[in-house]
């Protein structure tokens, strides 16, 4: 069940426009630098002013949201490790990393085209200076959406490209437009705007922090020696670390919060005897088990031909020869992780007395 969150977190971020951010609008239509200027500055500005803010405060609420998320704008309950206080997202769980940038850029974009409309309104605050008419389908007609809005981040497709650099985010937004007003008529298709942030910096860390627990089954403090960000590291329990990453209210987003699954993945242990005692011509049977932490699917390999063990562990011979033989076998999970077990079959007469042993 998908967890929606935009609507109660919106409430928090009404006041975005107050952040100074530096944008700017580029038109498909106007491409010579003289006429572009004349957009912006003559009857055009005050529309192009109005769709700059909108997209503006949406990529800004887009940002915080992702923030306080983990990278997650529209988390599933999969997604999230739920606290007492707030839901923070999982950005490696399943040893699987979940979250890397690019899908960071997909959830930005996809939050901008839907909660753009809701702010621009359909031009009804500038009907008294121009006749704005919307080329092509842009996002969604809202009269066929599926009534189960959750579904709807899902349901159609992106025209909002999201770059995430170092320092700052890039957002352009396909909308084409025809726009009559003052006198004139001329189109509008493409907005790019550039948004400060520290997120590319806080997905740097985190990626680093993923690789390095992942691999390692520890947090390396080194990778969080500078001054800024400020980061708290707490286990929530004995699976769960949350990372805490604080630039500071005059950066954009303030906080980036994480939590990782420390279920690592533990190699599957033999259980099974150092040796075992055979007799020419008789059949011989064992079976080899593992003691497996993470439940994982195990396949077994044995080095030697002479002793073939079957996918479930079970060993099944009638030896030929006399001797003492060292055979090696491997339990592999399907994530990788391996162990291995010598074992030893001293292969008797019937008797019981060992003659010789095997080349």
């Amino acid at each position: 069940m998908t967890i929606f969150l935009i609507v109660g977190i919106i409430l928090l971020f009404v006041s975005a426009g107050a952040y100074m951010i530096i944008n700017k609008v580029t038109t498909g239509s106007f491409l010579e630098e003289e006429q572009e200027s004349h957009f912006k500055e003559g009857v055009g500005a005050p529309l192009v002013s109005f769709i700059e803010q909108c997209i503006e405060e949406r990529a800004v609420q887009g940002i915080e949201i992702a923030g306080l998320q983990g990278g997650f704008i529209f988390p599933t309950e999969d997604d999230v490790l739920l606290t007492e206080e707030t839901l923070i997202g999982y950005v490696y769980k399943d040893k699987t990393q979940r979250v890397d940038t690019a899908f960071v850029e997909d959830e930005l974009g996809i939050y901008v085209d839907i909660m753009l409309p809701e702010c621009i309104q359909n031009f009804s605050n500038l009907t008294h200076l121009y006749d704005v008419t919307e080329q092509g389908r842009f996002i969604f007609d809202r009269e066929i959406v599926s009534e189960d809005a959750v579904e709807l981040p899902f349901a159609f497709h992106s025209f909002t490209d999201v770059k995430i650099q170092e320092n700052i985010v890039l957002f352009t937004t396909q909308y084409p437009l025809e726009i009559t007003g003052g006198g004139e008529t001329f189109t509008l298709d493409t907005f790019a705007i550039r948004i400060p942030s520290v997120l590319g910096n806080a997905l740097s860390l985190m990626t680093m922090s993923v690789d390095s627990q992942a691999d390692n089954n520890m947090i390396d403090f080194r990778l969080f020696s500078k001054q800024e960000p400020t980061v708290t590291i707490f286990p929530f329990d004995t699976e769960n670390t949350i990372y805490n990453l604080y630039y500071g209210e005059e950066n954009l987003p303030d906080v980036f919060l994480y939590a990782i699954n420390n279920n690592i993945n533990r190699e599957p242990k033999i259980i099974a005897q150092d040796k075992y005692f055979l007799k020419v011509n008789e059949i011989f049977t064992t079976k080899i088990t593992v003691e497996e932490y993470d439940a994982d699917a195990i396949e077994f390999v044995s080095t030697d031909k002479n002793f073939p063990i079957q996918r479930d562990g079970t060993i099944t011979i009638m030896p030929k020869d006399v001797g003492i033989f060292d055979v090696q076998f491997i339990a592999r999970d399907a994530f990788g992780g391996e162990t291995r077990k010598d074992i030893l079959f001293v292969v008797e007469r019937g008797e019981g007395e060992v003659l010789s042993y095997a080349d």
